[in-house]
């Protein structure tokens, strides 16, 4: 291969970028694809193009020029994207192994593309490919496309600030950390009467004008968006109620004591300011509604606008129950214990997520009596069934009331003997928010004799240290780092880590969202306890 200079390849991630695709490598489109194998040790490997044409045509190389080792073609890439790489290589540990990872590359028309490469290991001597099956692909204008997409959904065009959706999404995320502050509501009042005087290009030109305004008052970290027709909200970052108030008077100034100037004339906008708690809502996108028992899927009929009636309708008429997942060793794939999962029954008899409830119910205090509804079902399944071992949610709401923490653990002592057969989880952000109150109900808990697991584990920001202190048995590892973890070296050395870290302060660890047999082999090769997905088993009533 001809000596060239090394590009210097611009990566806009410190991790690889993930492109939406459930194909297997076998079945993988080979639009714009380049095959190519890898044989040999490590420091001696031969790369053989499929196709010498479209590989010229995808690195810009003559044919004389192509990399012809796999350090030759390193030498192309910058420094991360070697590292991605070589990383990912080193973990096809057997046979059918596979990898996925993107990157940039700088070719030598100077122009930047985006490449995915996939690889499956074919043979290899112990833990070390002999072997190896690839594929390149270019997807610059997918990851363009995407990149233009992922623009669009969150930002309004005309102010640049956040659409009112992602706004929301950004809340309920920040709820899941700990409490929100009060948001900054905007106003402007005579928005009709500029539109009729104006037109529409001049409220644009203003609109434009006032969200300059806004910005060039914000601290980096706060939050602002433009939610609808004359009206901006402002989320404030780590402002106390005088620092609020202060900005809020300052952008009602200039809002509506500063005149905007536009080629359509002089224009003067009225601007009222309100200062406000948040009302927050989980994105309804963000709401995955598992298929009922036995593998049913129905669309949910729950009332609209779920009110306190509602719930209290349900629950009087006794239309919550339980299904059943199971949770199974990663090895001999063996049911361990089972989760109990919180369902609503519709006048039909279809099952359907009772998420819609839950978070009505937190908004009106009444989560309490869906934790204790939760509680005396499992306490019947358990009376009934013989043996079983089942895990229970519960919510932030009955650990915080002292009344609703008394009465729970009250019920729960009812169970007597088999409460050893019960595990309790507690989500990582509830923990880390409420740690004092935590660790005194974990301990009521673990004294009559129950475990405790703590759920969706390394979305939030606990430590080990504090699962110490939690005397947490079991961690749950969120989904996000589980699903397509076949095929993610990033999410593969994260998993690990947990594990590792797991079996050093004596904690069993389940993968949670294992949809596919690649990822159920991964995670148990990564060193986790149990596995827990659709893929192993729907919930399903007993």
């Amino acid at each position: 291969m001809a000596s060239r200079q090394k590009p210097s390849g611009r990566i806009l991630s410190p991790f690889s970028r993930s492109v939406p695709d459930n194909s297997t490598l076998t079945g993988y489109s080979l639009l714009r694809a380049v095959p190519f194998t890898l044989r040999g040790p490590l420091k001696s490997r031969i790369l053989k193009w499929g196709d010498e044409t479209l590989a010229s045509r995808l690195l810009q190389n003559p044919s004389s020029e192509l990399p012809a080792t796999e350090g030759e073609f390193t030498d192309i890439l910058n420094g991360h994207a070697a590292r991605l790489r070589r990383s990912a290589i080193e973990l096809l540990k057997s046979d059918g192994d596979q990898y996925r990872v993107t990157y940039e590359i700088l070719r030598p028309d100077n122009q930047t593309i985006w490449i995915e490469e996939r690889g499956e290991r074919l043979t290899g001597d112990g833990d070390a490919p002999d072997n190896i099956s690839c594929l390149l692909r270019d997807i610059t204008e997918q990851i363009i496309n995407q990149e233009s997409s992922e623009t669009r959904m969150r930002y309004e065009s005309r102010t640049g600030l956040y659409n009112a959706a992602y706004f929301d999404e950004i809340l309920f995320h920040m709820s899941q950390v700990g409490p929100i502050g009060s948001l900054i509501t905007l106003e402007i009042s005579n928005s009709r009467a500029i539109l009729e005087n104006f037109g529409p290009a001049a409220f644009d030109y203003m609109l434009e004008a006032l969200a300059l305004r806004i910005k060039g008052e914000l601290d980096p970290n706060d939050y602002a968006a433009y939610v609808s027709e004359g009206l901006f909200r402002i989320y404030p970052i780590n402002k106390d109620a005088t620092a609020i108030l202060t900005l809020s008077k300052k952008l009602k100034f200039l809002l509506s004591d500063l005149p905007v100037e536009s080629p359509f004339g002089q224009i003067m906008p009225n601007c009222r300011v309100s200062i406000e708690k948040p009302n927050i809502l989980k994105p309804a996108h963000l709401e995955q509604i598992p298929g009922s028992a036995k593998g049913t899927v129905s669309t949910f009929r729950a009332p609209k606008n779920i009110k306190e009636v509602d719930i209290l309708i349900a629950l009087e008429r006794n239309r919550f129950c339980l299904v059943y997942q199971p949770i199974k060793t990663a090895h001999k794939r063996v049911t361990a214990y089972y989760e109990a999962l919180l369902r609503y029954r519709d006048d039909d008899g279809a099952l359907h997520s009772a998420f819609p409830f839950i978070q009505a119910a937190e908004q009106f205090a009444l989560i309490d009596q869906i934790d204790m509804r939760t509680l005396s079902l499992a306490k019947a399944a358990l009376a009934n069934n013989p043996g079983l071992k089942i895990s229970i949610n519960i919510s932030v709401g009955s650990i915080l009331s002292a009344r609703a923490r008394d009465k729970y653990l009250t019920a729960f002592a009812e169970l007597g003997r088999r409460a050893k057969e019960v595990i309790v989880e507690l989500t990582e952000t509830m923990a880390i928010s409420n740690l004092d109150l935590a660790n005194g109900f974990a301990t009521d808990l673990k004294n009559m004799g129950a475990r405790l697991a703590i759920d969706d584990f390394g979305a939030g920001y606990t430590s080990f240290q504090n699962m110490m202190g939690l005397e947490a048995e079991i961690i749950k590892i969120d989904g996000a780092f589980v699903r397509d973890i076949a095929v993610s070296p990033e999410k593969q050395r994260f998993v690990r880590l947990l594990a590792e870290m797991a079996q050093v302060f004596g904690l069993k660890t389940v993968a949670e969202m294992v949809d596919s047999e690649a990822d159920a082999r991964m995670t148990e090769r990564l060193g986790v306890d149990y596995l827990q997905g659709f893929y192993l088993g729907r919930p399903e009533t007993l």
